[in-house]
């Protein structure tokens, strides 16, 4: 597994993060899981994906599912379909260049630096690429 770790200094409490994945990666379906630990002890796994499957909103079918109301969570998907967000992100294969994931953290000072690490499945295909980048511009190669 790559891990990374970095501090997000100056950025408001919520952040924005991007994964995009080009769509010759989206052959066949696959998941990447997205361990997230805040220096507060603060965790969060969340999942993207592929799927044909999926469509534009909530896909209980494959895992996703509206997170209950209440306090906001420390990171979650802005899927349609839910009210808070959910903590999987599967979208449909298709022909696009790539596809982008919004990750909203709510996060305080005492949580930086947030690990972030991640696994790439087998079968992800070779020339497939996934970055992420914050709200601020910051970006990084994830595999």
């Amino acid at each position: 597994m790559t891990t990374r770790s970095y501090t997000l200094a100056g950025i408001a409490a919520l952040t924005l993060w991007a994964l995009a994945i080009p769509a010759s990666a989206s052959v066949t379906p696959w998941t990447v899981d997205i361990d997230l630990t805040a220096a507060s002890s603060t965790t969060a796994l969340l999942t993207i994906g592929l799927d044909d499957a999926a469509t534009g909103g909530l896909d209980p079918d494959l895992g996703e599912e509206d997170l209950p109301p209440g306090e906001a969570p420390f990171a979650a998907f802005p899927v349609p379909g839910t009210l808070v967000g959910s903590l999987r992100d599967i979208r449909r294969t298709g022909p696009t260049n790539e596809l982008t994931w919004i990750m909203n953290l709510n996060t305080s000072s005492g949580d930086y630096p947030i690990t972030v690490a991640w696994a790439l499945p087998a079968g992800f295909p070779a020339d497939g690429t996934i970055r992420i980048r914050d709200a601020a511009g910051t970006a990084l190669d994830a595999n």
